[in-house]
């Protein structure tokens, strides 16, 4: 509350040099303890001070009522406005003994350990000293400002480099990949083989390369084909033969389409991306067979499918343009594909893919 009282300053509004605290323009002088000689002329000068008030009412409510409000009869309660002052000279040198320098240290040891002292929560702190290290405690708590100081400069020291960052990892070394536009390298390791020989072996996950940011490669889209051919497949077959006899093939089969389409869930569980040694990468996943123009990476990598909401949108795009976009398939030829297949999901995959992915437009999107 150091700001919300006005502290006791250098001579008294009598001149006679004492302590004395100004308000406004006026000097009024105060006892050592910091309560007025003159609580009336002292509480009313508070009382037209209309920042002070602001101040008070904002921070300080219970004092601001002391000082603000008067009795029925037009008296105050000077013993708690005298003990208001005693407190905010009290806090007021407990603030001005706190005060420390640059480095940590008090810039008044001695009236920093007085302080201290004098606090509950300064003499449970001159005990922690204590039981931390014995001998700098003893001095500490026997008065000695050097051993305060040693003791001062070194926690905040210590609070430094505690606030200070951990350095950074060290860069991983290079490897055979790291210049490969569809793949980031994770983890490389050396292991020893079953034949006592080192191998070099690297973990990488894919990146999306600049094309595939803006279209589909015809690798990547020939595996998202597949992996679309499999799943309206067995969703059709699964769809009608378990339909009631009332209801339309057609209906069926285009409620199943659909469905497979918009199950974002399914896409991201059963599909993910994967890197290859052609500088692009491929969906792997159910149904997925991975074709002649697609070579893999060597035996020393560790591959890793990332699965992921992007990733799942893409094959849903494609879902929705092989078997439901203006120019695919009637439902009814789905379902006559399905139909020929009865109850066998292998031939029917095969059927889909056949149609979808090796005959689909002028140019077949798998070869």
């Amino acid at each position: 509350m150091e700001a919300e009282v006005p502290p006791p300053g250098a001579g008294a509004a009598d001149g006679s040099g004492g302590p004395a605290m100004v308000i406004g323009n006026k000097r009024f002088a105060v006892r050592e303890d910091g309560t007025a000689a003159d609580p009336d002329a002292v509480r009313m000068a508070m009382r037209s001070d209309t920042e002070l008030v602001r101040k008070l009412r904002r921070e300080k409510p219970e004092w601001a009522s002391i000082i603000l409000n008067d009795r029925p009869d037009g008296t105050y309660d000077v013993k708690k406005f005298q003990r208001i002052l005693r407190e905010n000279h009290r806090n007021m040198k407990h603030s001005r003994a706190m005060q420390t320098n640059d480095d940590g240290s008090a810039v008044n040891p001695a009236g920093f350990l007085e302080a201290t002292r004098d606090h509950k929560e300064g003499r449970k702190w001159l005990k922690e000293i204590k039981e931390k290290d014995a001998e700098l405690g003893v001095k500490i708590n026997e008065g000695d400002t050097d051993a305060l100081q040693e003791y001062l400069r070194r926690s905040k020291l210590m609070r430094e480099q505690k606030d200070q960052p951990a350095p950074p990892p060290p860069p991983n070394p290079e490897t055979p990949y790291d210049n490969n536009e569809n793949m980031e390298v994770q983890m490389s390791m050396r292991i020893l083989t079953d034949e006592g020989e080192e191998k070099d072996l690297f973990q990488v996950t894919p990146k999306e390369t600049d094309e595939e940011k803006w279209h589909m490669p015809r690798q990547m889209r020939c595996t998202a084909c597949q992996a679309v051919a499999f799943q309206a497949a067995s969703a059709v077959v699964r769809r009608l033969t378990t339909r009631y006899k009332d209801e339309l093939v057609g209906t069926a089969t285009l409620e199943a389409l659909q469905e497979t389409c918009n199950d974002a869930d399914m896409w991201t569980r059963e599909y993910g991306l994967m890197p290859t040694a052609g500088g692009f990468n491929v969906f792997n996943g159910t149904g997925i067979t991975l074709g002649e123009g697609v070579e893999m990476l060597g035996q020393d990598v560790m591959l890793s499918v990332a699965h992921g909401a992007q990733s799942a949108r893409k094959l849903q795009e494609v879902c929705m343009a092989l078997t439901l976009g203006a120019d695919a398939l009637e439902e009814d030829e789905f379902a006559s594909m399905g139909l020929e297949a009865g109850s066998d999901v292998d031939a029917a995959v095969a059927r889909f893919r056949s149609e979808l992915c090796e005959k689909s437009g002028a140019v077949p999107i798998c070869v």
